[in-house]
């Protein structure tokens, strides 16, 4: 993959968004926030994590039926790019062609 298409395309999964929280140390709280897919790029792979608790990747799905989940946002870019996801392990999926 060119770095060209690597940028434009870690550029597309850094805009997709979802609800999450944030702990707040001045008012004890959780704040509402909105959160990114943490990317990973290692010996040559690129990475997106299931283990930073945004929730965009779920290996053992025990929220979703018991299957393995990803977020929909990303199966779309992937494929828009001619890729797809496979499972690295269970905390992180990895960009195939």
């Amino acid at each position: 993959m060119t770095k060209a298409k690597l940028t434009k395309l870690i550029k597309d999964i850094s805009a997709v968004e979802r609800e999450g929280f944030r702990w707040n140390t001045e008012t004890k709280t959780y704040d509402d926030i909105m959160v990114t897919p943490t990317i990973i790029q290692v010996d040559g792979k690129l990475l997106i994590s299931g283990e930073d608790g945004k929730g965009f990747v779920d290996y053992y799905g025990e929220y979703r039926g018991g299957y393995p989940w990803i977020d929909p946002k990303l199966e779309e870019i992937a494929e828009k790019h001619g890729f797809y996801w496979e499972w690295e392990n269970p905390g992180a999926i990895c960009l195939a062609d």
